[in-house]
């Protein structure tokens, strides 16, 4: 699981050798489910390689995020590529 940006850019340039040429998310949404608790969802799109392996794919994104204090967490997550 990646579930801050310093992981996501560690797994892609350290662990993998990505070259990332474009990224971006859109289509962000909340929905509240409970007085602490709210799903999220976005689409996001990448063009790029991994180890010389061409990436140029959709994800749909949906996560479950729960207020703790002032921070909201990250507690559960689905997402599909196309």
């Amino acid at each position: 699981m990646i579930s801050s940006k310093a992981d996501a850019i560690k797994a892609w340039t350290t662990d993998n050798k990505c070259e990332v040429k474009s990224f971006s998310l859109s289509d962000a949404s909340s929905v509240p489910i409970a007085k602490d608790a709210s799903i999220l969802q976005f689409k996001g799109t990448v063009d790029g390689t991994c180890s010389g392996v061409a990436l140029n794919f959709t994800i749909w994104g949906s996560g479950v995020y729960v207020k703790e204090g002032d921070a909201c967490k990250y507690a559960l997550g689905f997402n599909k590529t196309r």
